[in-house]
């Protein structure tokens, strides 16, 4: 079995899902409120850096991806970005308190130990520095009627996953309040989680995925937000370190 940088060397390539790193109307916003205004941003798992770099760099902060995977930080390069070669997410190469904010989108759920890896952001954010990442969550709707009423288990990674979700990417999945308690538990002070991406039509259970909207009307947003474990597609959890 290949290991886990090998599979992500491939999972950014032609042979394996080659994602094109995007962000989403809610992303955009949570960078909006939640990032710092002034320091450097680091992007674990950043991919090609489509994602979030262009956000950072807009708000005239310092931007520094970090990924495992040599086709990931190649392209993210090609991108225009700061990239760097990392062991893993759990092993960052940057000193104690160096950084002011750490994105992680959609990579949690990629991680076998992602709880080491929210202890380390902890170890590298300064004081009052921002962790803002994003997972799919596994309580949403629509994840309950595939599975309840049609019997199916959708990891979401990509269209194939229904089909075959052994082979998909996702190995850890969180709802709202999982993904807040790992925060605290790591010792993080201020934790939120935010819901994104539900709809009324999104991910109904017969349609295909390619014709899921990534934008919600305002009033499903105000629903996501008091009901977000059955109610949001996604999670957004934003948390600070303390200030001692």
């Amino acid at each position: 079995m290949a290991n886990v940088n090998e599979y992500y060397n491939t999972y950014w390539s032609a042979e394996g899902f080659k994602p094109t790193g995007h962000s989403w109307p809610e992303l955009l916003d949570c960078f909006s409120r939640y990032l710092p205004a002034t320091g450097r941003v680091l992007d674990v798992g950043c991919g090609d850096g489509l994602t979030t770099g262009p956000a950072v760099q807009g708000a005239g902060l310092e931007y520094q991806g970090a990924d495992v995977s040599e086709t990931g930080v190649a392209s993210a390069r090609a991108n225009g970005f700061e990239a760097l070669l990392i062991e893993g997410a759990d092993r960052l190469p940057f000193a104690d308190e160096s950084v002011a904010a750490i994105t992680c989108i959609e990579v949690l759920e990629h991680l076998f130990a992602p709880q080491d890896a929210i202890r380390e952001f902890l170890r590298v954010l300064e004081p009052g520095g921002l962790l803002l990442a994003t997972t799919p969550n596994v309580a949403y709707w629509r994840s309950r009627a595939n599975l309840l009423l049609l019997g199916r288990f959708d990891p979401i990674g990509d269209a194939e996953s229904v089909g075959r979700p052994w082979r998909d990417p996702h190995i850890r999945f969180f709802t709202p309040n999982t993904l807040a308690s790992m925060a605290r538990e790591a010792g993080f002070g201020s934790v939120t989680v935010e819901g994104q991406r539900g709809g009324f039509l999104n991910g109904l259970p017969w349609l295909p995925r390619y014709r899921v909207s990534r934008r919600s009307s305002a009033m499903y947003k105000a629903l996501q937000q008091r009901w977000p474990s059955a109610l949001a597609y996604g999670n957004a959890l934003i948390a600070r370190k303390a200030i001692e």
